[in-house]
This record gives C-alpha cells, structure tokens and sequence, in this order.
C-alpha cells in the first residue's frame, strides 16, 4: 500500500464508529454539491449565534471541566465549544475567534490536562495547538503539582472486559 492511498484512508475513517465531526460533515455536503447541513448545538447556542450576528455581542458559559459549582453561578449561556464548532463550519472567523479565546480563558492548572486530551481538542487542530502552549507555558508548569493531580493520569488507557 503506498503512502497517498494510506493518508486517503486515515483521512476518511472517523475514530469515534460513526461519528464524524461537525466540520467534516459539511465538508463532505460541500464537496457532493450539496448545501452543508448542520444538525449539532443546543437550541441555546443557536439562538445565541442568530443574537450574535445582529448585536456581534454573545455570552459563553463556563465549559464542563471548569466544575458544576462554576456553571451553577454564572447560569444561562451558550457552550463556546459548540459556538466554536459552528462558527468553524460556517466559517465565521470573529465568532470563531472569540470562541477560542473564551476556551482559552478558561483552561486553568486544574483542567489543563482534561481538556488537552478531551475529544474536542482531538478534532480541531487550533484548539490542541492552543491548550499545547499553554502546557508549556513556564507559568503553567510552574503549577505542576495542581497538574499533575488531575484524574486522568490515573485512569486506565485502556479497559478490558472481564
């Protein structure tokens, strides 16, 4: 097998059985012709980006990693995980771009690591780059011991059934 057709194949599989991201779902509609059709977010995040493109004003939440007792305090709000994917999709850069930065305000020594290896860092190339120099930030290590807490280090890589 040589190297295009084995790249063409990593390419087109998804890692999650059946599940391809966002982002390559459209790609694929636009590439057939057709109009991309996007089925992801909450009703909550649309209805934010319908808001933001009138006012270009929106309100993230916290995102999940930050701990229940953040999200219970800061109430209503859209993901900025989905308001990321979708802007990516629709390719509305500002949004996407505030996105980003809202994600990246909100990564600290204690959820560095679950986010670095979240599923959402793993389909968009941007935000892995991103939490990857926030880890090698010198203020970042610098809190290793808060680090190297996290849960993740200790879960398995793999779990068999007995």
């Amino acid at each position: 097998m040589d190297d295009a057709s084995e790249d063409e194949n990593l390419e087109s599989s998804s890692v999650y059985a059946n599940e391809a991201a966002p982002v390559e779902q459209a790609k694929r509609k636009e590439e057939s012709n057709q109009e991309p059709v996007l089925t992801m977010g909450p009703f909550s995040c649309w209805k934010s980006l319908f808001f933001y493109s009138c006012t270009n004003v929106i309100h993230f939440a916290p995102i999940k990693s930050q701990g229940v007792e953040v999200r219970a305090q800061h109430g209503a709000g859209c993901s900025p995980r989905v308001i990321y994917s979708l802007a990516t999709a629709l390719e509305i850069e500002p949004l996407r771009d505030l996105a980003l930065n809202d994600i990246r305000s909100k990564i600290t020594p204690k959820n560095l690591i679950s986010e670095l290896f979240s599923r959402f860092a793993s389909r968009h190339e941007a935000i892995a780059r991103m939490q990857c120099e926030l880890m090698y930030d010198k203020s970042q290590l610098a809190h290793w011991h808060i680090i190297r807490r996290d849960p993740i280090w200790s879960a398995p890589v793999v779990s068999f059934p007995e």
